[in-house]
């Protein structure tokens, strides 16, 4: 071959050459315009997303733009998204997803952590409303709150309200105290006659207590009630007004008249004859003779004996504790004896089983004399009066001339129990029956019972006869045939007199004139008391 012809297959071959990697070429562009096409087709198909969270209703926000809330289901384009969950009370979630193409569903799944930031609050006062950014919360409970700025408001009546914001920190307890100011009046208060005795109260509690006139630069903003009282006067019962920054300006005027409290008889004295009448009857004792004459002055006494619930104000208010108590038990009559059962006190029964609650209008038992001298007291300086008593154990004396609560006087006792001047000279306290006006051996059950079952005996005062022991203020001594005017009993002696009878005692002890006498330090399980008081 001469050097023209390899000249020309050498060119041939170049131009083959070329053909085929054009081809090459062009076959190359048209695949990457293929997949152009169909990448372009990819990025466009929306793929379902799936939402979850525990617990759910969190609100999505895909973006920057909110997407409704969990569980839910969206569609989106395939790609790389930012994602953030939000739900009250929680911990925010914030991260980032990826949306594949090819697959039935994409599901994600994120469980909310409880927010650590947590608001305790001290509020004074307790009854206060509390809102926390408008809304009442219970500010007794420790708050979960998400980190953030809170306002709080707090509020009761009376009271100056607060308003403040405070901060909740991730992970940290904010413990926030806030004591209301109290809104504060004044008060200038006369009186005729001035030596009243004047009780400001507030929901049965007593607020204030005085003589006559007086003037008061700080009371807090309340309407209280005001009781006056004076000898001689009508008892004045009413309210008064405190308005915060103001002086309420109050004048009262007793008028003259003597007031009966409902739960108490009005007794006009008279003279009648003491103890056992029926000398030639076998069952007047020794100690019920001779019979005498007795003439007394007008005094009150009380229609019921002192019960179980109106003693325990008295124990709740002072913190008194009875002798019984002191001694660890009270008396209880055993085979004709009286002997000392531990645990029992005026709480409980024999049994030394607390009384249930349905047992508050039955007499008081198990209280000594000197309890029920404590319980006068305390009656008498919460309703205003002078108090009866003064001086302490053996030396304790009685001011009759005061206007506060007694125990009656023995002769006071069976001259009321005998009906007064209306008296049908009965055996009993109203009846020559037991049965009828008393609870004794035969009916009571071994129990004592509500006051003010049986019938009254001709004054209108009930139990007289029976039900349980009442303690008078005598010492207990021997009678003496002299006529007497207010007797009192002895300067000196051990015992003190109790009357009645009670729910263990047969008829005899329930007779208008037996008389017994107990030691004044101890309580025994039939033994009560009434009130009397001086007009």
């Amino acid at each position: 071959m001469n050097q023209a012809d390899k000249m020309k297959s050498q060119l041939l071959k170049s131009v083959l050459l070329l053909i085929l990697l054009t081809s090459l070429l062009h076959a190359q562009n048209d695949e990457s315009d293929e997949s152009k096409v169909r990448n372009k087709s990819t990025k466009n198909e929306l793929v379902p997303v799936e939402i979850i969270s525990d617990p759910p209703g969190a609100e999505i926000i895909i973006d920057d733009s909110s997407q409704g809330t969990t569980d839910s289901t969206l569609f989106l384009p395939p790609g790389e998204y930012k994602i953030q969950l939000i739900l009250a009370g929680y911990t925010p979630v914030t991260t980032k997803i990826k949306v594949t193409a090819g697959k039935k569903l994409n599901r994600f799944r994120y469980t909310l952590s409880k927010n650590p930031g947590q608001l305790k609050l001290m509020i004074g006062p307790k009854t206060a409303a509390v809102r926390l950014n408008n809304e009442i919360i219970n500010h007794k409970e420790i708050q979960a709150l998400a980190p953030g700025i809170y306002q709080i408001e707090v509020e009761a009546e009376h009271y100056y309200p607060v308003k403040r914001s405070f901060e909740i920190e991730l992970g940290k307890t904010n413990t926030i105290k806030i004591c209301l100011v109290r809104k504060m009046g004044r008060l200038q208060f006369s009186v005729n006659p001035p030596d009243a005795n004047c009780v400001l109260s507030l929901n049965s509690q007593v607020v204030e207590r005085w003589r006559g006139k007086k003037s008061f630069d700080q009371l807090p903003e309340e309407v209280y009630n005001l009781t006056v009282k004076a000898k001689g006067r009508k008892t004045y019962n009413g309210t008064v007004r405190i308005d915060a920054n103001r002086t309420t300006i109050e004048t009262i005027k007793l008028e003259f008249g003597d007031e009966v409290p409902d739960w108490m008889v009005s007794v006009k004295g008279g003279t009648f004859t003491m103890g056992c009448t029926s000398d030639g009857e076998t069952n007047c004792n020794d100690n019920e003779k001779p019979a005498h004459s007795v003439t007394l002055g007008d005094f009150y006494i009380s229609k019921y004996e002192v019960t179980l619930g109106l003693f325990s104000e008295f124990i709740q208010e002072t913190g008194y504790i009875t002798n019984a108590e002191k001694a660890g038990g009270s008396y209880i009559r055993k085979d004709d004896k009286w002997v000392i059962v531990q645990g029992v006190n005026w709480r409980c029964g024999a049994d030394a089983k607390a009384r249930p609650q349905d047992e508050r209008m039955c007499p008081v038992v198990n209280v000594s004399w000197f309890d029920a001298v404590a319980f006068c007291n305390w009656l008498s300086e919460k309703e205003g009066l002078q108090k009866a008593y003064s001086g302490t154990g053996s030396s304790i004396v009685c001011d009759f001339t005061s206007n506060g609560y007694r125990l009656p006087t023995e002769a006071e006792w069976e001259f009321a129990a005998r009906g007064g001047k209306s008296s049908e000279n009965y055996i009993f306290s109203g009846s020559n029956t037991m049965e009828e006006v008393g609870w004794y051996n035969l009916n009571s059950g071994n129990e004592n019972h509500e006051t003010g079952t049986k019938k009254p005996n001709e004054l209108g005062l009930f139990d007289m006869s029976g039900n349980v022991w009442e303690w008078c203020w005598d010492r207990y001594a021997g009678y003496s045939t002299a006529a007497q005017g207010n007797p009192r009993g002895p300067l000196t002696g051990d015992l003190r007199v109790a009357r009645s009878g009670s729910e263990q005692s047969d008829e005899n002890q329930c007779r208008v004139s037996y008389r017994i006498g107990f030691s004044p330090n101890s309580g025994y399980v039939s033994g009560g008391f009434r009130l009397a008081k001086t007009r």
